[in-house]
């Protein structure tokens, strides 16, 4: 009776040991395995959740830099009118007179397709002048010879009051030429125009003409400086020592400005 109870037990241990290895065994190779790839699955989705977060972010900043550097449309034909806008033009370099002290003596536009008429007039009436000056100088030299002969002193002043009217008539001539940008019209698209302009500037130094360029180059509208040259009056033609406005610094400078012609809304879809 002992050895069948004890075989018994020994049956239960057996049988109980066969279960847990049978367990043991599912677990380790169907449960467990099941549990790693759950595992795995879910670190997957939450990198998968932690980089769309970033990529979400990311596409946020793009999108921000984006609108802050689109501009609208008004602020396009700010920069680039869709018409010459001259009489704007104009008024812009009217203040920038009062803020750098500096006044423009004269203005001389070229349109290229259109040249301004007032620039063309201008040349006309400044040849017929300088025509006739001659003319009157040569009739007054020829009229002096005939009635009594003149000194040496007297011939040396008409060929310095000569010598002065044409230097005068050359400075005119000068002033009035149509200026030429150094951009090529042919490089440009064939809706973007060139205006050019010559401007005469007066000022006491070069420190209010740099306050003046610097002005130009902060204008809404783009204008590219093309060219800056200074000149001081000649004392001995303008025949004055004191500190008046043509005693004054002198600069010529040529600025380069555009205009669209084409169609805004082609442009926006580019």
């Amino acid at each position: 009776m002992k050895s069948f109870g004890s075989n018994k037990k020994v049956t239960s241990l057996l049988i109980a040991a066969f279960v847990f290895v049978i367990g043991f065994a599912v677990f380790y190779y169907v449960v467990y395995p099941k549990m790693q790839e759950r595992d795995s699955l879910q670190y997957q989705i939450s990198d998968l959740k932690s980089q769309s977060k970033v990529l979400e972010k990311q596409l946020e900043t793009i999108k921000s830099n984006q609108e802050a550097k689109k501009k609208s449309t008004a602020e396009l034909t700010t920069e680039v009118p869709t018409k010459r806008e001259l009489s704007s033009l104009i008024n812009s370099i009217e203040q920038l007179e009062s803020v750098s002290n500096t006044e423009v003596l004269d203005i001389a536009f070229n349109n290229y397709d259109a040249a301004v008429k007032e620039t063309i007039n201008t040349d006309e009436q400044n040849a017929g002048t300088s025509n006739e000056n001659v003319a009157n100088n040569q009739t007054a030299e020829a009229t002096s010879s005939k009635d009594a002969p003149q000194t040496q002193g007297q011939n040396t002043n008409q060929n310095n009051t000569t010598t002065k009217e044409q230097q005068t008539a050359n400075q005119d001539s000068e002033k009035n030429a149509v200026p030429v940008s150094p951009i090529a019209s042919s490089s440009l698209p064939d809706s973007l125009k060139l205006l050019t302009m010559n401007l005469s500037v007066s000022a006491t130094d070069k420190k209010e003409i740099k306050e003046f360029l610097k002005g130009i180059e902060t204008l809404p509208r783009i204008v590219r400086i093309d060219s800056v040259s200074y000149a001081t009056p000649n004392t001995e033609v303008t025949g004055s020592s004191t500190d008046t406005k043509e005693d004054q610094l002198q600069a010529t400078i040529q600025l380069t400005t555009f205009y669209y012609v084409g169609q805004l809304d082609d442009q926006n879809n580019k």
